[in-house]
């Protein structure tokens, strides 16, 4: 695999779709970048200054792991790897890291010549999430699109001849206009004063399903949000929420990112004991005033 570039395309290309339906546009790519951003506001790093921000999160979040290790020119630095090898326990023991600006590919054993930090128990980062519910959000918001489109059905007249269907052509783009009156031929009309069409348009309303489609893309986002662990209360499921419910679903929320947590703190722990640095990530912390927002919205709801 190329090495990664800031704008993280070239890495984004070798994670597998974990969907049934390939959407790969630029509206699922649109939805990528949106996702995956979120998912950087998810933790809080301490990292030496030196290292890029940018490089080390996309790195880690979408391979799973990075690997930290010392270099004659350029000190302690992290660098995208591969694995390899195994131990008694089936562990990878080597890193293997190509970079065009070192010498030679480096071939370090984890541990002793260099250091892992890893996103999960497995090594597996974020993206297949991030591109799961991207193409979802993707088909979803393509459905929108077609749905309000297929609202401007122009209305169908009958005619009994391309001369009377011109004269309504040419009524039809007046009233389009916006004219405040608009005059026709009497010969559109009978001696009784009838027009002599039959006029067809369709009940829109019936197949008008944007509304909906607008909050099943929200139930989605939610949903992402909950699979990575940002907060929400689950509003969509009905208007008035016990506590038990909301604690409920807060703790599913919380389950995968603390997993992730852990598994960085103590990728962070080893790291740090190799190289005599202080490295480490937390949670990032929600604003208190939208955290007591919540919670006075929580407390109004359960008085109701």
């Amino acid at each position: 695999m190329a090495p990664i570039l800031y704008n993280y395309d070239n890495l984004a290309e070798g994670i597998a779709n974990p969907s049934t339906v390939v959407t790969d546009t630029g509206l699922t790519k649109y939805f990528e970048k949106y996702l995956f951003q979120k998912f950087l506001s998810v933790f809080e790093w301490d990292i030496p200054k030196e290292w890029p921000r940018n490089y080390f999160e996309t790195v880690l979040y979408m391979s799973g792991k990075i690997a930290v290790l010392n270099t004659d020119r350029y000190g302690v630095i992290c660098q995208q790897c591969g694995l390899r090898g195994w131990d008694i326990y089936y562990q990878p023991t080597h890193a293997v890291i190509a970079n065009p600006r070192l010498t030679d590919i480096q071939d370090r054993r984890i541990g002793e010549g260099c250091e892992i930090i890893k996103m999960a128990p497995d090594f597996s980062g974020v993206f297949d999430i991030v591109k799961h519910y991207a193409e979802l959000m993707a088909i979803t918001t393509e459905a929108i699109d077609n749905n309000i489109f297929s609202t401007r059905v122009a209305t169908v007249y009958g005619c009994k001849d391309d001369k009377q269907a011109t004269s309504f052509r040419k009524m039809a783009e007046k009233i389009t206009a916006g004219l405040p009156a608009v005059f026709v031929d009497r010969s559109l009309f009978d001696d009784e004063g009838n027009p002599q069409w039959q006029q067809f348009q369709a009940d829109l309303s019936r197949n008008y399903l944007a509304d909906r489609l607008l909050v099943n893309l929200k139930q989605i986002e939610s949903a992402y949000d909950a699979e990575i662990g940002i907060k929400n209360a689950n509003t969509e499921k009905k208007e008035r929420l016990i506590v038990d419910e909301v604690n409920a679903n807060n703790d599913s929320t919380g389950a995968k990112m603390r997993l992730w947590l852990e598994t960085m703190q103590e990728s962070c722990e080893k790291v740090n004991a190799l190289y005599g640095l202080k490295i480490a990530v937390k949670r990032r912390e929600i604003n208190e005033t939208e955290e007591n927002t919540d919670d006075d919205n929580r407390t109004q709801e359960q008085r109701d």
